[in-house]
């Protein structure tokens, strides 16, 4: 009975003998399968010849995922080149098959870019619709002139690379200094000039007229008018210097003009343009009514103070150098009244018909006998105190029968408008004509003309 238990004793060994490394063959083998099924797709592209090319365009492509986050890439079919990329953000690069320039892109906000076979820029389209147009010279390919939305062109300097010009399809035409890239000038279709000088920007009108002004503080600097006025201003216009030589200064409330002949100053009220003042360079002065340019005082320089009736120009008193003070009526210009430091008066003595009680004499204090013609009430005679005597002549329209002429006894003579009744013409004691212009539709006194050549301007003129 014993031999049967070593049988199955050697039995049992050989089985574990050669079981063992079976199943362990088996596991490895079992390994290997799943492990090649899983890796099979790689395997099969790097041991298969006819895709060879395929696997570095693969392999390729897999580096630019890892580096752009999964970027979406397409090939031509023919060549095997890229053609488009597409990026997790949207921005696509689109190439040319062929060349592999790149040709356009496309960014997420809408931007455009194409580009030529140098790899410039030829074309932009920016989100808002803009469009730029490049254009480069031939030879260097140096960028030579931007077209904007087919209205506006930039032109460039070969040499510098810096804008030259920009030219609008309207016309206008904007220069620049090509060394340092600053502004020179711009034309405008109207013939506009704009120019910059320094600090200054000088604009000339198809006008005539010329204008200056502060580039930094942006000011109005000077005016140059198309009759040869030039105007200069410090924030509002300061002075006028016009072609006949004459000056004008401007102030907060005034403008002064200084005669380039005989230096007389003229003072106007800013606002209203009428005359103030005359200053005179013997220290005279003459001031004005604002509102009837009628004289109303004179300063002389010996001290003498006179005042006017501002309706009709006629003397009313005076102050005079001996502190003396003689007062005229400011209806007929007679001597009304002496008044001396002392205190002494002289006064005129009237004489006045009782009935009518029109002023009929009048008692001057140097015994000068002045009578009047009560219908007109004007001085028809004078009687000196040695009986010389002087008479006063009025002369008439013949066909309206309107007063136009009066020759006083002591040689003034003045003119009148027939129509309008207004002054046109004085001759002075002393010989000295004035001739008077006045604005036809107001009526308003524009200027008188000595034959001494005095001119006084009431009315500023522009």
């Amino acid at each position: 009975m014993q031999p049967p238990q070593d049988n199955n004793n050697n039995i049992y060994a050989l089985t574990k003998f050669f079981l063992i490394p079976i199943l362990l063959l088996l596991f490895v083998m079992a390994y290997l399968f799943v492990l090649y099924k899983r890796h099979q797709p790689y395997l099969d592209t790097f041991l298969s010849a006819d895709n060879t090319k395929e696997s570095y365009y693969n392999a390729k492509d897999s580096h630019q995922n890892m580096d752009i986050d999964s970027e979406i890439t397409e090939y031509d079919p023919i060549t095997n080149n890229l053609m488009k990329t597409i990026s997790t953000e949207g921005h696509v690069k689109e190439y040319d098959p062929i060349t592999g320039h790149l040709i356009q892109e496309k960014f997420p906000n809408g931007h455009i870019k194409k580009y030529n076979d140098q790899q410039q820029v030829i074309k932009e389209i920016l989100p808002n619709k803009v469009k730029f147009y490049y254009e480069y010279e031939p030879e260097t390919q140096s960028l030579l002139r931007v077209l904007v939305n087919d209205f506006k062109t930039f032109q460039y300097d070969l040499k510098t690379g810096t804008i030259e010009k920009i030219l609008l399809s309207d016309g206008t035409i904007t220069e620049f200094n090509v060394e340092n890239n600053q502004f020179m000038q711009e034309i405008h279709p109207d013939k506009t000039i704009k120019k910059l000088k320094g600090n200054l920007m000088e604009i000339i009108f198809p006008t005539g007229y010329t204008r200056e002004y502060d580039v930094i503080a942006g000011h109005l600097l000077k005016e140059i008018t198309p009759k040869g006025i030039v105007k200069e201003y410090r924030n509002i216009l300061h002075q006028e210097m016009l072609p006949n030589g004459n000056i004008r200064i401007y102030e907060a409330n005034s403008v002064k003009e200084i005669s380039s002949e005989d230096k007389n100053i003229t003072e106007y009220d800013i606002n209203t343009k009428r005359i103030k003042k005359i200053i005179y360079p013997n220290g005279d002065v003459k001031e004005f009514s604002l509102y009837k340019n009628n004289l109303q005082k004179e300063i002389l320089s010996d001290g003498t103070i006179k005042e006017y009736n501002i309706d009709n120009n006629i003397l009313i008193k005076e102050f005079l150098p001996d502190k003396s003070i003689k007062e005229y009526d400011p209806e007929k210009g007679f001597l009304l009244k002496h008044t001396f430091p002392d205190g002494n008066v002289l006064q005129s003595i009237p004489d006045f018909d009782p009935d009518s009680h029109k002023l009929i004499k009048i008692f001057l204090p140097d015994k000068t006998i002045i009578e009047m013609d009560t219908e007109k009430d004007l001085i028809i005679r004078e009687i000196a105190s040695d009986e010389t005597v002087k008479e006063t002549i009025f002369g008439y329209d013949p066909a309206t029968n309107k007063l136009v002429k009066i020759f006083f006894p002591n040689g003034h003579i003045k003119e009148f408008d027939p129509i309008k009744d207004y002054l046109i013409k004085e001759v002075l004691p002393n010989g000295i004509t004035i001739d008077y212009e006045y604005d036809p539709l107001t009526d308003v006194l524009l200027k008188t003309v000595s034959s001494d050549g005095q001119i006084i301007d009431y009315q500023l003129n522009e």
